[in-house]
């Protein structure tokens, strides 16, 4: 009995001792934990500190030259220069980039630009179609700047990083549609700055996006660009493929991309296709053996003057 006592005992020590140790290593490891904690979290701040210093080295120039532009804030645009630049460099359908790399009105077209805000404009529409001026010129001097490229894919990048001059304020072209002309888009069919048509006059630089217009974009002009753009969009087989013998439309990714906007007026972008499409009386929509289907490939070569169709 009494040596079972002491074994016992002995037992009860050494599991004390390894209770102990258990508990002493534990409070090793909490003790640790604060310091585990403030290392990682250095990591984190440290590298978004950097990160942030790469953007400010990169774009500090874009913010600071916007920041000291002088702005004018009229209650109406002026489009002198945009209308004498795209005289010069838009060639029916295409762009001639060659001339516009050498064209003193894109120079004074993008100082307008940087100067001019729209925020007295007096109307929501004349807004829209300042932005919308202004994205095309963005583009046009992009892929100006990158020629001769061959294709759109070269300048993507620039659309989402390069930072441009608008009205005083620093912005990308991705920025500029996403935020400034987007969320505009009504999608009506009314024929004015909130018809669906308006992405029709969107460019993008590439062959299967609707043409720039050889002139700026105004109230006056509107319902012609409205209707021409479309039309001549719609006139391309690449945009628009009504096959009679399979009862088959084939129409441009492009919709599928802007499907948002058309399904406000319309129940599919592939309706808003037909409503304008030139061939619309040779179909017969209430077919029940009527194929819709989108194009799979889009042309994304630069429209310059010099790619053949």
């Amino acid at each position: 009995m009494l040596a079972r006592s002491r074994g016992l005992h002995i037992l009860d020590l050494q599991n004390s001792k390894v209770a102990s140790a258990q508990l002493g290593a534990n409070g090793r490891m909490k003790k640790q934990d604060p310091v585990l904690f403030i290392f990682i979290s250095s990591l984190i701040l440290g590298a978004g500190f950097l990160m942030a210093t790469v953007h400010v080295v990169m774009h500090g120039p874009e913010y600071l030259a916007a920041f000291f532009t002088r702005v004018d804030h009229p209650i109406h645009p002026d489009y002198t220069e945009y209308n004498l630049l795209l005289k010069d460099v838009v060639k029916g359908e295409k762009v001639d980039y060659k001339a516009a790399k050498t064209n003193p009105h894109l120079t004074a077209a993008l100082a307008k630009l940087a100067s001019t805000s729209c925020d007295e404009f007096p109307t929501e529409g004349d807004k829209l179609l300042y932005w919308i001026n202004a994205y095309n010129l963005l583009v046009l001097k992009t892929v100006t700047d990158r020629f001769p490229v061959a294709g759109y894919q070269a300048v993507t990048n620039e659309m989402s990083s390069r930072r441009f001059t608008v009205g005083g304020k620093a912005m990308t072209i991705k920025d500029l549609r996403q935020f400034k002309i987007q969320p505009k888009l009504k999608g009506t069919t009314n024929g004015d700055t909130t018809d669906c048509r308006m992405v029709m006059l969107l460019t993008g630089g590439a062959i299967g996006f609707p043409s720039l217009c050889d002139h700026a974009i105004t109230p006056e002009t509107l319902t012609h660009d409205l209707e021409d753009n479309t039309y001549r969009f719609l006139s391309h087989k690449r945009n628009f493929y009504f096959d009679k013998d399979t009862t088959t439309i084939l129409v441009s990714p492009f919709f599928q991309w802007n499907g948002t906007c058309f399904h406000q007026s319309f129940d599919e972008p592939f309706d808003f296709a037909i409503h304008y499409s030139p061939d619309r009386k040779k179909i017969d929509t209430t077919d029940f053996h009527l194929k819709r289907t989108y194009n799979t490939q889009f042309d994304w070569r630069v429209n310059d003057i010099a790619t053949e169709d």
